[in-house]
């Protein structure tokens, strides 16, 4: 099983990525707006207006795209396979995963576009801008970490699902992860549970705090918790020590 303090680490890295990202290209922008070439801020904004600053993202986020696919890459690498799974069915898990993140890197270029032209006619500095664009939804350094920590626990979560579906009825799994302040209800109900067959785990707990599957959702949003099989020459050890 991948440790949290890897998704932890992962998730601190393209928060700061995705920082470089929007500072970057505000940058850019401001340079360009006090190019000799436009004589009147008109012109600047039409150009501005044309501006596929969406595609601009996802063309400079190719590192940070990157870093959530090797973090992808590394969460199969540390599972175990408990149950069979496809290649292909693997294949389109990590493709909705990516895309789901890429797709939120895209949403970014709205936001520039929009902090960029108030802070260009509102003569407002990079630093402001910046800071501006930080307080959108999802957009913030804390945000992201979030958004990317609970997208790889979900990944790692939905491939754990098929394989526990495909294992034996007799197997068991234990409910795993940090037990502290921020631990929800559901989580530690869980996790003092102790070993589960799937069965159990679905009569004892018929839905998460969001109502949906416990299997996937676990604790709902942002959840650092998974649950991972137990294998027969631990069954006597309690794990929740």
């Amino acid at each position: 099983m991948i440790s949290q303090e890897y998704i932890d680490q992962i998730s601190q890295q393209i928060a700061k990525q995705t920082d470089v990202l929007q500072q970057e290209i505000i940058k850019e922008l401001l340079a360009l707006s006090r190019n000799r070439r436009f004589q009147t801020i008109d012109q600047f904004l039409n150009l501005i207006d044309q501006l596929d600053l969406n595609q601009v993202v996802n063309l400079k986020a190719q590192n940070i795209i990157q870093s959530y696919v090797t973090a992808q890459t590394q969460i199969l690498a540390d599972m175990s396979f408990i149950g069979d799974i496809t290649e292909e069915t693997l294949r389109a898990i990590s493709n909705f995963a990516r895309t789901s993140f890429v797709d939120h890197l895209g949403s970014m270029g709205g936001v520039l576009k929009s902090e960029i032209v108030k802070g260009i006619l509102g003569e407002t500095t990079e630093r402001g801008i910046f800071q501006a664009v930080q307080q959108q939804a999802g957009l913030s350094n804390a945000q992201m970490q979030t958004l990317v920590r609970t997208g790889l626990n979900d990944y790692s979560a939905s491939v754990n699902k098929i394989m526990i579906d495909n294992a034996g009825e007799n197997k068991r799994y234990r409910y795993v992860g940090a037990i502290d302040d921020k631990t929800r209800k559901f989580c530690i109900e869980a996790w003092e549970a102790g070993p589960m067959t799937k069965k159990q785990i679905k009569e004892n707990f018929p839905q998460n705090n969001q109502g949906g599957d416990p299997l996937i959702e676990r604790g709902g949003y942002n959840c650092r918790h998974q649950w991972v099989p137990i294998d027969a020459e631990d069954e006597s050890k309690d794990f929740r020590k």
